[in-house]
């Protein structure tokens, strides 16, 4: 048995909680055991997950693995195991990659966009200026540069912030993110684009990881994510991603 310990949103946002939940999946395969997940509020959205994990269940005489730093630590090859932490990291589930697309495949068919998007991460990232590295103009505009597209959608948790931070972008751009609508919209929106531009947010990594373009090159993301110290070391940076 495998659980991810907490999937509530005080545990994570949307993102967090999608890297808690396929590392503890990829680990039950490797051990050939049923996943557990106690309760989680974004269920609804993923049709398959029903049927791959134990929804509604608490997972009993566990041992709680909890992670020891914010890079890629192996998850010891135990049974009945809680997992406490982030896993932030392709490495977690490596060698499971199809299974988590599946696990995490939408009601519908992905709308496709010939364009590009972007992500900017305002709110939280800003208050807490130590850690994240604060993403300027001059990174969002090497990536339409990249991509050479000639227009950019953009989806943010900012508004205010991301339409002042991109006024001098060389192309258009077009503010998609709608306030007080569910987060999934957003979500489902970005995992469409032919490429796409994110930030560090795990929020827009999995939109990104989750679509064609990780698998066709096209996903941008920025070479230095975190500043603190303790963060440098991080796993998050994708594999398949160009890294300005």
């Amino acid at each position: 048995m495998a659980t991810p310990q907490n999937l509530g949103d005080n545990d994570g946002r949307f993102g967090n909680q999608l890297f808690k939940l396929a590392a503890a999946y990829a680990h039950s395969r490797r051990m050939n055991e049923p996943c557990y997940v106690k309760e989680w509020n974004k269920a609804k959205y993923f049709p398959n997950l029903t049927e791959m994990v134990k929804l509604g269940y608490q997972q009993r005489n566990s041992r709680v693995f909890k992670e020891p730093h914010f890079y890629y630590t192996p998850i010891p090859l135990e049974p009945a195991l809680c997992l406490e932490g982030f896993f932030q990291g392709e490495q977690y589930f490596e060698g499971h990659e199809n299974d988590i697309r599946q696990l995490f495949s939408p009601h519908e068919p992905v709308r496709l966009n010939e364009g590009t998007c972007l992500h900017v991460r305002g709110a939280d990232f800003l208050l807490n200026p130590p850690a994240y590295t604060r993403l300027g103009l001059d990174y969002y505009q090497r990536g339409v540069d990249h991509h050479g597209c000639k227009k950019v959608d953009v989806f943010t948790d900012d508004i205010r912030y991301a339409t002042k931070l991109l006024s001098g972008l060389s192309v258009p751009f077009e503010i998609k993110s709608r306030p007080q609508t569910p987060i999934i919209n957003d979500f489902m929106a970005m995992r469409g684009y032919s490429s796409i531009i994110t930030s560090q947010s795990t929020f827009c990594w999995w939109a990104a990881w989750l679509s064609e373009c990780r698998e066709a090159g096209h996903w941008v993301f920025p070479l230095r994510a975190f500043e603190h110290k303790s963060l440098i070391r991080n796993t998050l940076t994708p594999s398949s991603a160009i890294l300005l």
